[in-house]
């Protein structure tokens, strides 16, 4: 087991400020953008910041489109933040909520020693428990 995907709030960063500013119960009144391959992220996310209601949503059939519109500013969605840093980074995304999180998926990374030596697997998992925050739990061949 590498880790647990974190999840949290993203969207454009125009509508990050202003959900900012305007606060948690600003919440209520987005469009959320939910892909049918990560059913049930928002609900975690709505318990986990003390919300009751179920928001306005639009389903993709993919969590990138699902991204994609978000970039957009289509509306928000709720996504791991280390499988999106290059647009966090970008300044394409934002976080407008960051103390609010659940996991996700677990992450589980396995080699093959005939294709990838030890050495290179664990420099691998060093990246990765870097990104997904992942504890130190040794791989199996």
């Amino acid at each position: 087991t590498v880790g647990v995907e974190r999840l949290t709030l993203l969207a454009a960063p125009r509508r990050a400020r202003r959900l900012r500013r305007a606060g948690l119960e600003a919440v209520a009144d987005e469009l959320f953008l939910v892909s049918k391959t990560r059913v049930g992220e928002l609900d975690a996310w709505l318990a986990a910041a003390g919300l009751d209601g179920r928001p306005e949503q639009r389903m993709t059939a993919h969590f990138y489109i699902a991204v994609e519109a978000a970039v957009a500013d289509q509306g928000c969605l709720i996504g791991p933040p280390a499988v999106l840093a290059d647009l966090l980074a970008q300044k394409r995304l934002a976080i407008p909520f960051p103390q609010i999180h659940v996991d996700g998926a677990l992450l589980t990374a396995v080699f093959d020693p005939h294709v990838c030596s030890r050495h290179t697997a664990d420099r691998l998992l060093k990246f990765l428990f870097k990104d997904f925050g992942g504890s130190s739990a040794a791989p199996r061949s």
